[in-house]
């Protein structure tokens, strides 16, 4: 009979896929009709808040 301890049991518990820990980020919605300043209002946001993605839909 095999202990819970057993190296085959501590290297599956070593090997198996970790779950997620980071909670997901706040979306926000931005609605504008310009198309000349606001990809530079989005430009500084992006830097000002060190975020490494943003998605804008034309």
């Amino acid at each position: 009979m095999a202990r819970d301890n057993s190296p085959a049991e501590r290297q599956k518990k070593q090997l198996e896929r970790k779950l997620g820990q980071r909670a997901s980020y706040d979306r926000i919605l931005i609605v504008s009709e310009g198309s000349k300043s606001e990809p530079n209002y989005f430009k500084d946001i992006r830097s000002a808040y060190r975020l490494q993605t943003a998605t804008r839909f034309t």
